[in-house]
Order: structure tokens, then sequence, then C-alpha cells
């Protein structure tokens, strides 16, 4: 082959028209090639539904599916359904793909508290109140419970409050309790006397 035809060659596969590099292929296929033993990567070839699955480690029906790829901080999953889209929480699109779209406004609860569980049967669709009355912070506890962190019945040591036009219910002894901590941890700041200036100045 000439080196004029050889700079006319592109690579073998139909739907590339990149210049040849080696082995038929083009540079991009060729590394893939060398590094994976496929010019194509097998991932090209699957639906959106089998990469989803495969990132999944699925086990009995009413066990948790946990999610094999990559995570946010709080341990969800996140997975891309599509190229230059937001990636979104793989526990939604598991649940999506089992149940169909979920309501505008609704959030997923996780039934089984694990975050990274994608499996569609330990999930619930709620409002967003539902979901953190059902979480773990002290204000869902609370209202649970009737009791705040110390145990205060709220129904007798709580007090309604309003803020931003919203009633808030707080526990009265605890807040009287923080508020004198408060003042004593500013009392004692007061009594710590400053450094005399002229000393400072004759150090100088």
């Amino acid at each position: 082959m000439s080196a004029s035809d050889e700079e006319k060659r592109s690579c073998s596969l139909s739907e590339c028209t990149a210049r040849h590099y080696g082995l038929g292929y083009c540079r991009k296929h060729y590394r893939r090639f060398k590094a994976h033993g496929v010019p194509r990567l097998r991932t090209h070839h699957l639906s959106v539904a089998e990469r989803f699955w495969a990132k999944v480690d699925k086990k009995a029906p009413g066990e948790c599916w946990e999610w094999q790829a990559a995570k946010d901080p709080d341990g969800y999953g996140r997975f891309m359904v599509k190229k230059n889209e937001p990636v979104q929480l793989a526990h939604r699109v598991s649940f999506e793909f089992s149940c169909g779209a979920i309501e505008i406004g609704k959030v997923l609860d996780h039934l089984c508290r694990n975050p990274p569980c994608v499996n569609p049967r330990h999930l619930e669709v709620v409002s967003q109140r539902t979901n953190m009355e059902r979480g773990d912070i002290a204000w869902a506890a609370m209202r649970r419970t009737g009791r705040c962190p110390k145990g205060h019945d709220l129904s007798i040591d709580g007090q309604l409050y309003l803020r931003n036009g919203r009633s808030y219910r707080r526990c009265q002894p605890c807040h009287l309790a923080s508020h004198r901590e408060r003042n004593r941890r500013y009392r004692e700041r007061r009594k710590k006397t400053p450094p005399d200036l002229t000393d400072l100045v004759a150090e100088k």
C-alpha cells in the first residue's frame, strides 16, 4: 500500500470515519482494542436498563439491593441516564423502571433505612414532610414520641412560636436552660480582664 493510500485509509469500523492508526482502527478504537480486547466498548450496546441493573447487587426479593457504583455523600446511588443530562438518584430510577413515573412533588422513602438500596419493594412514594417525619433527625423524633431529646413531655412543656409565618413547637425547659447557659458563658467572657494597653506600649 502506497503512502498516499495509507493517508486516505480510515478506520475499519463502519460507523467511524477517523484516520487509520493501527491494526485497521483509528487511534481511539486502537487504544480500546489494546486495553479491552474489543474496539467497541460494551456499554455502547446496552440499553439504559441493562446499564443500570449491571451496577446493582441483586439478592432475594425481600432483601436490600445495594448500588455498587457512584454514590453521593449521604450514601445514595447516582446514575447518568443520558449523556449531558443531570445525574439522577439511583433509587428513583429503579422505582420508575419497576413502578412507573413518580408524582410531581413527591419523594421516595426508604422503608429499609438503607440509602444505597434500590429495591423497589423497599421504596414508598410519600410527601417531603412525611419523609422527614420518618427520619432520624431530632425534629422527627420529637413529633413521633411527643418528647424532646432530654425527655420532657411536649404536651406539657412545649411551646408554640412563629417564625417566617410558620408555627413551630419547642421545649420550654430546654430553651430556658440553653438561654441561661448562653448568658453564663457571656458573663465569663466579660469577667476576663483585657490586657493593659499601657504595659503593651511600654514593652514595645
